[in-house]
């Protein structure tokens, strides 16, 4: 920290000396963390060119999940020669009609590995069970979870200088030798580079860099030059004494670490760096390699045909199909603006407007009369459309909201139309975020949306600063606020909204940060990070955003938005980075056995101290058929009635095959606790202590299902005797919700649950 500080403090008379004559300081090194805050200081700094993130992998993936990949890696690379291979993927090439680059990348990521997997098995080489023969599909979710950190963090720390047609590339080698093992730099802005297994990259240690011999080759080893036909070991030995020569000291990474390397676009001193001996040419290294580089639109064929040929349009026997490359644009792409009432939705909205340079701009608005309509119609050449959302619960047990049906009509004629650029769709302040991203798919049950017609290009929240933890805090149900315009029916909380926007939007403006001193916006955007650790947050005034972070980004994915809170991060073992700096932490609560109902009904009244968010599958004594769902947010606390365990409900020989063996094993199956907290000055050993309590004993969880039945249970809706209780387990019905504090909601089964397999 005391390094970046001076780093910092000494930018502004650095930047006046020319950077050949500047003295070039060592990289930076530090974790996940501090990552963004290190590399925006490497890329203004003159004397700074790289950053080492340690154990980045593990930092982003979790623990266990940094393990997994990590391990995955290293037996897929000891398979040897069978696996040599470079895999690239350029954003846009061979991508689908409609599909961002991350669901493009997770597309082409299964196919490649399945493949992989195929061939290893036809040869003998692997076992037919094993996950490499199935496609590897566990570290295929790892991969694309960690390469959409790595392209966060890029983004986040980079400046593109108006060059605003950049396309990502990004290259995995597998076991590939003859890399250059000579300190070189490359002629690039930035550029990411991580093993996974094998030997890390190599930076020369700029306080012992000689430069001036380095520029005096040109970048090239002169013997070799004047002699290419050195005995291999010769070779190696000049390459060798070169380097030394380069740099008297080098600083190695490990299997995990990210390299952050500033390049010869950026800089007249760019950091040198080399592959490791061992993946020199003629050798067998056991190494996977990601890198990672955005390119130049124009550029992108050029990079193409290098890595994959002319093969493609000589199959075709044509050129490529640019109109199938543009076909995503064919789909209206729209952006959604969410918030609660007053976050500044219409001041961003209005910013948009103003700013969006030409683009014909179609506007669907909830209140007209909160912006000067013909002034902006003047101004911007947008069309705007009033409208309003409903919700609509499907059949199937989970909640499906969609839009009405005449605004589907208005969205699928502005479409048709092709006279519109963007759509921009302004919801109310009560709304949930997911309920109109759902819209997007292409059908549900047989009935038609709008995927056919636009595509959800990018989902906003608007986070009032001044006032987010003050509505989260405050107790109240919509309805307690007669300016939200809640339905008199409408039992949801105000926290509970809060953490719903908040939890599955893929940018989150946090607006009127000038109302709020830094420290307590620091400690927000902490707090936003946790409920919400794929998200990009960026900060704002007066609702002013870059239009590039809002329009034409195609970050939009529904599959890793159902992926994106927190808590379900935490489930999946992907642990989030604490900011512990601010008192903000998590932990995940685990236990075989069920809560005791009035124990847990006690324990829910008084509250569990700092806890801001909780989430997860709960086992209640006595509710033996299904798992319980468990929901905070704020004050209010709702476990509801969810899906069935497997235990009891499916055979075993039925069960996914992912799940645990420990839970085909157990005398009670796959029931269990599995919840996540997170908060702000958290007791974590306090709050498993007064978890610990509220579950059933010993001696009581030796009395089973009948004895568990007859225990007195405030989370049942039918009060039956314990004589029979014991003789209807089956005909037990639990309550809808079970409801803590005056506000609690007793709404529909949250959709994100449907990703918490109960087997695994």
């Amino acid at each position: 920290a005391l390094s970046l500080l001076l780093t910092l403090a000494s930018f502004e008379f650095q930047l006046s000396e020319d950077p050949a004559t500047v003295p070039m300081k060592p990289a930076l090194v530090g974790r996940l963390g501090s990552g963004e805050s290190l590399a925006k200081a490497m890329m203004c700094a003159p004397d700074l060119n790289g950053v080492v993130l340690r154990d980045f992998v593990t930092d982003a993936c979790g623990s266990e999940g940094g393990k997994d990949l990590l391990a995955w890696a290293g037996t897929f690379c000891s398979l040897g020669e069978p696996v040599k291979d470079q895999l690239v993927y350029y954003e846009g090439h061979e991508a689908e009609p409609g599909e961002s680059f991350s669901q493009q990348l997770q597309r082409q990521l299964e196919a490649d590995l399945l493949q992989c997997g195929q061939v290893l098995l036809e040869e003998g080489l692997i076992d037919p069970t094993s996950e490499i023969a199935n496609g590897s599909s566990t570290a295929v979710n790892g991969l694309g979870n960690l390469l959409q950190r790595l392209m966060q963090l890029y983004e986040s720390c980079t400046e593109v200088d108006g060059r605003e047609d950049l396309r990502w590339k990004i290259k995995i080698e597998l076991n590939q030798d003859g890399a250059c093992v000579k300190y070189h730099d490359d002629l690039i802005d930035v550029r990411f580079a991580m093993t996974l297994a094998g030997d890390g990259t190599v930076l020369a240690d700029n306080a012992q860099l000689n430069w001036e011999f380095y520029e005096s080759c040109g970048g090239l080893i002169p013997d070799l030059q004047e002699n290419d036909n050195l005995a291999a070991t010769d070779a190696r030995n000049v390459v060798h004494d070169w380097n030394q020569r380069v740099s008297k000291g080098e600083m190695t990474t490990e299997p995990g670490d990210l390299t952050i390397m500033k390049g010869g676009r950026s800089t007249n001193r760019p950091c040198l760096h080399r592959a490791p001996y061992s993946a020199g040419e003629g050798l067998e290294p056991s190494r996977l390699l990601i890198t990672m580089d955005r390119i130049p639109q124009d550029e992108l064929q050029q990079f193409v045909d290098i890595d994959f040929g002319m093969e493609e349009d000589a199959d075709a026997d044509e050129p490529m199909d640019h109109a199938e490359a543009e076909a995503p644009i064919q789909l209206l792409p729209v952006t959604v603006l969410s918030g609660f009432l007053g976050a500044g939705k219409t001041s961003l909205l209005t910013h948009i407007l103003q700013n969006q340079d030409g683009l014909r701009v179609a506007v669907i608005v909830n209140d007209m009369a909160e912006i000067n309509v013909d002034a902006m119609l003047i101004k911007s050449g947008a069309t705007t459309t009033s409208g309003k959302d409903k919700m609509i619960e499907m059949q199937n047990g989970c909640i499906c909201c969609t839009l009405r049906e005449d605004l589907i009509e208005n969205v699928s004629k502005l479409a048709a139309g092709k006279q519109f650029d963007y759509l921009l769709i302004e919801s109310t302040g009560i709304s949930e975020p997911m309920p109109v991203a759902t819209t997007f798919v292409s059908e549900h049950e047989g009935r038609e949306l709008l995927g056919k017609v636009a595509r959800l290009d990018t989902l906003v929240t608007v986070v009032d600063a001044a006032n987010f933890l003050k509505d989260y805090g405050a107790g109240q149900g919509l309805v307690d606020r007669s300016a939200l315009g809640a339905e008199e029916g409408d039992q949801r909380t105000i926290a509970q909204l809060l953490a719903d926007q908040v939890e599955c939007a893929n940018l989150i403006v946090l607006n009127k940060t000038d109302l709020v001193p830094d420290d307590d916006t620091v400690h927000l955007e902490g707090l936003i990070q946790k409920l919400n650790p794929k998200a990009t947050i960026v900060r704002s005034s007066f609702g002013r955003v870059d239009l590039k972070l809002l329009l034409s980004t195609f970050t939009f994915d529904m599959t890793e938005a159902e992926q994106m809170p927190g808590w379900y991060q935490e489930l999946q073992g992907n642990h989030v980075p604490e900011t512990l700096e601010y008192g903000i932490s998590s932990f995940v609560f685990r236990a075989r056995r069920p809560f005791h109902p009035e124990r847990l009904d006690e324990l829910l009244t008084v509250g569990l101290d700092g806890v801001i968010r909780s989430k997860g599958l709960a086992w209640i004594a006595g509710m033996h058929t299904s798992a319980m769902l468990w929901n905070h947010a704020g004050d209010a606390t709702k476990i509801d009635d969810g899906p069935d365990w497997l235990h009891g409900s499916v055979e075993v020989s039925e069960w996914p095959l992912d799940t645990p063996q420990e839970y085909k094993s157990a005398a009670h199956g796959d029931r269990r606790q599995e919840l996540v907290f997170i908060g702000r000055h958290l007791d974590e050993i306090k709050l498993r202590k007064q978890l610990e309590e509220a579950l059933v004993t010993d001696a009581e969880f030796r009395g089973g299902l009948e004895e568990w039945a007859k225990l007195p249970n405030p989370f049942l809706a039918d009060a039956a005797g314990a004589e029979g209780a014991a003789e209807k387990l089956e005909e037990i019905e639990p309550k809808r919700a079970r409801e803590d504090g005056p506000y609690a909601a007793d709404s529909e089964l949250e959709r994100a649950t449907k990703n918490l397999k109960l087997g695994s």
